[in-house]
């Protein structure tokens, strides 16, 4: 659900005022007001392009991806009070859509999926109780914008607390959603993947649990990445399907999971 703009307006304003973006460590639009009798936020807008309209090709997409991981670590380092909460149960609650809906429209690929799941779940509950940071909610290319040299986080609507590795796996899991759409090689994705894995790592001075983030990357290309091949039916997302359950099976079984 997208907050209301006062509320958005509000997380703005203690982002905007806090160690983080006072440091530079972290860019955003400017909130300027909100005004209830029209539902607008004014902000001051930022000159430059989103990263998704960057070539992945391009050597600068690796540096700016870099700078991207370290504006969502300071981000998920920034304590602001939020009422929305996120965890591995809405995460679940979506795999029984994704398979009702899966069974419908591609019943060939439900016995794959159905097995898949069934050991996603079985992992879940080796998760202990994971900390809790600010996320950004709707994390993807399209909210990195390019300023200059720096990165900023756009569209800050659904600002949530949660466990940050939720929101890392879900980034990552968009990486290589984007990647298969465009029929290129899983190593493309991997390579994006990494760089931006080891600088999140780096600026949130602290190890990631691998393990733990395969089973996040997985859970997204199920939970977000499949669930939109079969509700968006553009002429293209259904035969992507099996594709991105392929690819959720590997980061499923390529590492025995461990729980920290």
């Amino acid at each position: 659900p997208i907050y209301e703009g006062a509320e958005t307006f509000a997380r703005m304003q203690q982002l905007s005022t806090s160690d983080a973006c006072l440091s530079g460590h972290l860019m955003l639009a400017q909130p300027l007001a909100y005004q209830p009798e029209i539902q607008t936020l004014w902000q001051l807008g930022l000159p430059g392009a989103s990263l998704y309209e960057h070539e992945t090709d391009d050597k600068q997409f690796l540096s700016l991806l870099e700078n991207a991981a370290g504006s969502l670590a300071a981000l998920h380092q920034t304590p602001i009070s939020c009422s929305r909460i996120v965890n591995v149960t809405d995460l679940l609650a979506r795999f029984d859509e994704v398979e009702r809906m899966v069974a419908l429209l591609k019943p060939e690929l439900s016995s794959s999926l159905r097995s898949l799941l069934t050991r996603l779940r079985s992992q879940a509950a080796q998760i202990s109780a994971p900390s809790t940071a600010t996320l950004h909610g709707d994390l993807h290319l399209k909210n990195f914008f390019v300023t200059g040299q720096q990165v900023a986080l756009i569209d800050l609507d659904n600002v949530c607390a949660g466990d940050p590795m939720l929101e890392l796996g879900s980034f990552v899991a968009s990486l290589f959603y984007r990647q298969l759409a465009q029929q290129k090689p899983a190593e493309y994705s991997q390579a994006m993947a990494d760089v931006f894995i080891r600088a999140y790592s780096a600026a949130a001075s602290k190890p990631l649990n691998r393990s733990i983030l395969d089973w996040h990357i997985a859970s997204a290309l199920i939970a977000e990445r499949a669930y939109r091949c079969v509700t968006r039916l553009k002429s293209d997302r259904p035969s992507l399907l099996e594709e991105v359950i392929v690819l959720a099976n590997t980061f499923c079984a390529r590492k025995q999971f461990i729980s920290t």
